[in-house]
């Protein structure tokens, strides 16, 4: 049996979404986007997401740190997936609050973006399955 994840891209920016469609989508993988916090909050259910990334800077009811405060829900409601935070505009104190709060990993939009993004989602991806096809190997077992 071949355990593949979905990747939830989070951003409010729809040049930031195509870059990443087109750069995640070229290594092969399968993309679902989500443009507010209603609608990511609304992907999260999906059983096969492996990756959220997630715009620090995404513009919701709380502000323009939004995405920082979709952390804890998506920790809660869809634990095994792997949380990447994407900002412009990085700072110590968001940095420190988004991996207080569980995120995987922690990515700036820079020109180093695509090589970057790359590397962190396939090693996400890879967490992702290797706990995913432990968790088959036990239930194939009783």
């Amino acid at each position: 049996m071949t355990v593949s994840g979905k990747i939830l891209i989070v951003d409010d920016e729809p040049a930031f979404i195509e870059t990443y469609r087109d750069l995640l989508g070229d290594q092969g993988y399968s993309v679902i986007t989500a443009k507010t916090t209603k609608e990511a909050v609304e992907c999260f259910s999906d059983p096969d997401l492996g990756v959220i990334l997630l715009d620090q800077k995404l513009q919701g009811s709380k502000g323009p740190d939004s995405g920082l405060d979709l952390i804890a829900i998506a920790r809660e409601v869809c634990p095994a997936a792997k949380v990447i935070i994407a900002t412009a505009y990085p700072d110590p104190h968001a940095i420190e609050r988004a991996f207080a709060e569980g995120v995987y990993d922690y990515l700036e939009k820079n020109e180093r973006l695509a090589a970057h993004l790359r590397a962190k989602v396939r090693n996400a991806m890879e967490v992702w399955r290797e706990r995913r096809m432990a968790a088959l190997k036990v239930d194939a077992r009783e």
